[in-house]
């Protein structure tokens, strides 16, 4: 599988829970996955869990819904609890390519990003589709 992700993209990730060390393999990349009975205390255990062991934090969420025929959705007064836990924490948050350059191992070389935070991506080769909201 790794193989053939690095024909497509610069990182790819599994459904491993956790944090990523500065230097992550880029193809090894660990989430936090959200479902609908996270709390906001939860999310803001694992932000302080990432400061305080400088990790990257990975959210991962499906469906921001007041209900969902699975485990893989988040009522939308929770998803604001969440994010005000987020804010109030003062971590950092980037979207997926610009933390990947933080903390990827050798992903410097695959991506050059712009100010304006685009990516120069190597031809044949794009970021996976995961998108965060960024604050800077």
């Amino acid at each position: 599988i790794l193989a053939e992700a690095s024909r497509y993209y610069v990182s790819a990730r599994a459904f491993e829970q956790g944090n990523n060390p500065q230097g992550t393999f880029p193809f090894d990349v660990k989430v936090r996955g959200v479902v609908n009975t996270t709390t906001p205390e939860n999310v803001a255990a694992w932000v302080s869990d990432a400061l305080a062991n400088n990790r990257w934090l990975v959210l991962v969420f499906h469906v921001i819904a007041e209900s969902g025929d699975d485990a893989y959705h988040t009522k939308p007064a929770t998803f604001a609890r969440m994010v005000d836990a987020i804010a109030a924490a003062g971590i950092q948050v980037k979207t997926y390519d610009r933390a990947l350059r933080l903390f990827g191992v050798g992903v410097g070389a695959l991506i050059e990003a712009n100010d304006d935070g685009g990516a120069g991506i190597p031809p044949g080769r794009r970021l996976p589709p995961v998108f965060f909201p960024d604050s800077s």
